[in-house]
């Protein structure tokens, strides 16, 4: 019995440990914020290269065009 009572303090022990770790959670959210920040400046340079890849799909419309041509052929 004696044992048993031993087992449940240790129990109650984990959880304050697990209190402390929530505060350490919202000290990452005011980091994540800032970083958010910085994905606005890169959005700016991907839509530069999506111009290029819009180039790139025009190039794979034609070529999907004559692969069907030769298959009617």
């Amino acid at each position: 019995m004696d044992l048993r009572t031993g087992k449940s303090s240790i129990t109650t022990g984990k959880s304050s440990i697990r209190t402390g770790k929530s505060s350490i959670t919202t000290g990452k959210s005011s980091i994540t914020t800032g970083k958010s920040s910085i994905t606005t400046g890169k959005s700016s340079i991907t839509t530069g290269k999506s111009s290029i890849r819009t180039g790139k799909s025009k190039r794979t419309k034609i070529l999907s065009k004559s692969t069907k041509q030769r298959k009617k052929i």
